[in-house]
């Protein structure tokens, strides 16, 4: 006999269900896929899924028709069917509740509203099955689903709650079962509930609200953000299915991905799409302020050399110690260390004038000299340089972060055009041009300048 699923998914694209399929059960449901309508209610009657998901635009039986057919049959009658569906088609949304349908799911599909608009038809309908069980039954499935269930009257008063729910909101079992459900809500979602079940008290017919993330606070008065579904099921009166997820993680998911996307995975460095931005946000608070910013763009030499002779694991050893190295002049929180591109750094310094830009580019100079990192393929020292191309500007009304990279660019180009291992420091006018360098030259360790 074939198990049970949760979820049957009928699409005749076979990515898109294997890309359903993955997010129900990364949120732990059990999935099957059919791309056949004709197949669907086979599979129906024999894996009597909790929700059946079906396009609407099936070949040959459409997925209206499916929906109607599936209601049409004793084991499916009452199984909830959502529709995948353009969500800009109206038509197509009325479409949905005429053959049957529960819901509908608009494509392309988002996967937190996926979970969100299967989780709770899922729910009641096994809600609606184990109460032709034994209690213990009821209690078992109940107690293990992954949401926080609350059972509310038409008073707002939580009539049950299942042990994920206490987990959630911090209160007992005890504690939650008599006490009004906007007792958990800030205001205004507290006010914005407390309407919600007024108004449905006294219409008959299944109405849903949410998905909605609202902040709660839980009994340590700890604010935590949850995702709260509620359906209304009428027996003779009103009660409401309250599902609460908690999405405290998605925001540590978020500052994750934002970390990731942000980071040069080698030096831990701001990346360029980082630099971009947080030099665009350093203008516009130079540009209210007229404060100075400067700009560094720091090539390591003959690196392609080392790379050559060395090897490639051996050259991303030395990025990953130069990087570290430069915390040591460069130290302020608001100061910006990027990896530009392979062996190319950026380093922008908020509100730093000419004085300042020179000091922190000696400082960078004598740093990499001093750590005397073996080099015999170059033709400048026996060890590793670098050479530091450098603007001081007080950016203008239309200054971007590529004029200023552009600038700190070509001071570097003429760096390395002269010697390399020094520094060259563009003067910076609000056209943008160029004026004559100053050239910080370090030959050899005598001249070095220590760092303060």
């Amino acid at each position: 006999m074939t198990n049970k699923v949760d979820i049957l998914v009928v699409d005749n694209s076979e990515v898109r269900a294997n890309t359903i399929a993955t997010l129900l059960e990364t949120a732990g449901y059990s999935t099957s896929i059919t791309l056949d309508g004709l197949e669907s209610l086979r599979l129906a009657q024999t894996l009597r899924p909790n929700v059946i998901l079906v396009n609407s635009l099936m070949q040959g039986m459409n997925g209206f028709e499916i929906c109607g057919a599936l209601h049409s049959m004793e084991a499916s009658k009452n199984t909830p069917v959502l529709l995948l569906i353009n969500r800009t088609n109206l038509q197509e949304i009325e479409m949905v509740y005429q053959s049957g349908g529960v819901d509908f799911i608009g494509l392309p599909i988002l996967p937190d509203e996926l979970v969100s608009r299967i989780a709770p038809h899922s729910a009641i309908n096994v809600m609606g099955e184990i109460r032709t069980r034994e209690d213990d039954k009821l209690r078992a499935i109940t107690n293990n689903i992954v949401e926080g269930l609350l059972l509310v009257n038409n008073k707002g008063i939580i009539e049950l709650a299942n042990p994920q729910a206490e987990f959630i909101t911090g209160y007992k079992k005890q504690e939650l079962e008599g006490s009004p459900f906007c007792m958990l809500l800030e205001e205004p979602a507290s006010t914005e509930y407390k309407e919600y079940f007024n108004r449905d008290r006294n219409i008959h017919k299944s109405l849903s609200h949410g998905p909605s993330e609202v902040i709660t606070t839980n009994k340590d008065q700890e604010e935590c953000p949850l995702d709260i579904t509620i359906n209304s099921v009428f027996i003779g009166s009103p009660l409401y299915l309250c599902l609460l997820c908690d999405v405290s993680y998605r925001q540590h998911i978020k500052e994750e991905i934002t970390q990731s996307a942000n980071t040069d995975p080698l030096t831990n460095l701001h990346n360029r799409r980082s630099l971009d931005s947080n030099l665009t946000k350093t203008i516009s608070f130079s540009q209210r302020g007229k404060y100075p910013i400067g700009v560094l763009m720091i090539d390591v030499d003959y690196f392609g050399n080392y790379n050559d002779n060395y090897s490639h694991k051996a050259g991303d050893e030395v990025l990953k110690v130069l990087a570290y190295s430069f915390t040591s002049c460069v130290k302020r929180p608001q100061d910006i260390m990027s990896r530009y591109s392979g062996e190319q750094f950026v380093i922008v310094l908020a509100d730093t004038d000419e004085a300042g830009v020179r000091h922190v580019s000696t400082c960078l100079l004598a740093l990499v000299n001093g750590l005397k990192i073996k080099h015999k393929y170059s033709a400048v020292e026996d060890h590793i340089t670098v050479s530091i191309g450098a603007i001081s500007a007080i950016p203008i009304q239309n200054t971007t972060c590529h004029d200023l990279v552009e600038a700190s660019e070509s001071a570097l180009l003429q760096a390395k055009k002269e010697g390399r291992n020094q520094v060259i420091i563009h003067e910076w006018q609000s056209e943008g041009a160029i004026g004559s360098p100053q050239v910080l030259n370090m030959p050899n360790e005598q001249g070095l300048r220590p760092c303060s």
